[in-house]
């Protein structure tokens, strides 16, 4: 292929999600895989790679969710669309860069908020061909650990990440063939752990860990068109099925509920405009999940009596139509 065919493109922030964008790939982890060759007017063909499994990715305005108070600068959330999945991640978008602020994850059947300290900039805003930059991220969070003689963990996370954009090319896919700018990412990590008992921390391990990842990124697929990371285990490689909007914003906004009676003490009823097959979502005043199940039908009634006096936040989501309604509830 000449290099005439193709040229090299500029990535900006309207090549990153926003608010409303779905975006799927498909994973492969048995196909042996090289990033190929660095350097101007490169041709790539990965199209051969396998699709074992695919995964789908909403993200959504942050203030949608339990726990945006904890990412104020935070301007996109993700989550994950099937249950139980109830981790998030938050993100900020800007013209200058895209980053992730941190995650909310549950670790020992405990939820967990993790801010990161600074942000990890994922990519920079313009981006062209040699565009290189060095970020960091650090986080020291202790969590219960009931396993007498423990009761505690730390864990405490150094990172440092150098980027470039090291190619630009075309590169194919079993979706489709894109031109596109290649970044390269290396992670030096270094992650330490404490355990607490008998009331003094106790240092227990040290893992210090190298990774390696390419993404390539096409203008106005929303996210990178292929993603291929190493580490001293194995080789993974992700790549985009589709992306765009799914109509969730305005779907939201044509999503009703309401419920009764509120307060309550024993049983609550919420109606919606959900008609058909829907998930009901309860959470606590700390975001912590209380009960997911899922119904037919417009009005349901729970039992919550054994509920703990508070106020609590559902979701009723519409699995087929993906409409989304939004709610809270006091139990007396």
């Amino acid at each position: 292929m000449s290099f005439a065919s193709f040229a090299q493109i500029t990535i900006t922030q309207s090549d990153a999600p926003s608010a409303g964008d779905r975006i799927i790939s498909a994973s492969d982890t048995v196909t042996a895989v090289s990033p190929g060759p660095s350097g101007a007017g490169q041709t790539w063909n990965f199209s051969n790679v396998l699709n074992q499994g695919q995964d789908t990715t909403d993200f959504i305005n942050p203030s949608t969710t339990p726990y945006a108070s904890s990412f104020p600068l935070s301007n996109l959330a993700t989550r994950g669309i099937m249950p139980p999945d109830t981790n998030y991640a938050y993100y900020k978008s800007s013209a200058t860069e895209f980053n992730v602020q941190g995650v909310r994850q549950v670790i020992n059947a405990v939820p967990i908020i993790v801010v990161f300290n600074p942000s990890q900039k994922i990519i920079t805003f313009p981006s062209n061909y040699l565009t290189s930059f060095t970020t960091s991220l650090n986080y020291d969070i202790s969590f219960p650990f009931n396993s007498p003689p423990l009761d505690s963990l730390r864990a405490k996370h150094t990172e440092t990440d150098y980027s470039i954009i090291d190619a630009w090319g075309n590169v194919t896919t079993p979706t489709s063939t894109y031109n596109s700018l290649r970044q390269k990412y290396i992670t030096d990590q270094i992650d330490s752990v404490w355990i607490h008992y008998f009331g003094s921390w106790t240092f227990y391990s040290e893992t210090l860990t190298k990774d390696t990842s390419y993404r390539w990124w096409a203008n106005g697929e929303k996210y990178a068109v292929l993603e291929m990371s190493f580490d001293t285990a194995q080789a993974s490689l992700s790549y985009l099925v589709s992306s765009g909007l799914t109509g969730i914003n305005e779907q939201t906004a044509s999503a009703t509920a309401s419920v009764f009676p509120n307060p309550s003490t024993d049983a609550i009823t919420i109606s919606s405009n959900c008609e058909q097959e829907k998930r009901v979502t309860i959470f606590d005043n700390n975001g912590k999940l209380i009960a997911e199940n899922r119904y037919s039908g417009k009005v349901v009634t729970l039992n919550v009596a054994g509920y703990s006096k508070g106020i609590y936040f559902f979701e009723v989501l519409d699995v087929n139509s993906g409409k989304l309604a939004k709610g809270k509830f006091i139990i007396q």
